[in-house]
């Protein structure tokens, strides 16, 4: 079992593997739920006096159908936010897309999150190696201090 991303299958398909592969959601206890990760992606434009008439302007032109359906395409697998985009979407994307309403997704607006993000990355895979439990309670000690805001 591999933890991969809606871009998996695109992946697969653009190198002409023959893998033969499932999605299913995390394994979970016979009393726990079914859960999977959630990732959220973002488009930005910084604040600029001049800025706010190029970015409208390129949203308008970006979330066309015809448009927005297109770019989802040559990012090779994002899931639509449009209900217009999602009429065409990729087959290959529809077990990922069912899953969404377990979907547990990263806190990307709290102002905390980077710090503790950076150190599950740096110390979640020690756990192998060490103390599993004292590796997450180290990582909850940066959680419950970095705050909620």
């Amino acid at each position: 079992m591999i933890n991969a991303s809606v871009f998996f299958p695109s992946t697969l398909k653009d190198y002409k593997s023959k893998v033969d592969y499932g999605v299913a959601p995390f394994p979970h206890s016979a009393t726990g739920k079914s859960i999977t990760l959630g990732v959220q992606d973002y488009f930005m434009a910084f604040k600029k006096p001049g800025n706010a008439e190029a970015v409208k302007a390129w949203m308008n032109f970006l979330f066309q159908p015809s448009n927005y359906a297109g770019f989802l395409k040559a990012a090779g697998g994002f899931i639509p936010a449009t209900k217009s985009a999602s009429s065409a979407v990729d087959s290959s994307l529809l077990p990922f897309i069912n899953q969404l309403p377990n979907a547990i997704f990263y806190p990307g607006d709290l102002a905390a999150w980077p710090k503790v993000a950076g150190t599950i990355t740096t110390q979640v895979g020690t756990g192998v190696i060490y103390d599993a439990k004292g590796v997450l309670d180290k990582i909850q000690k940066v959680a419950v201090a970095a705050g909620t805001k």
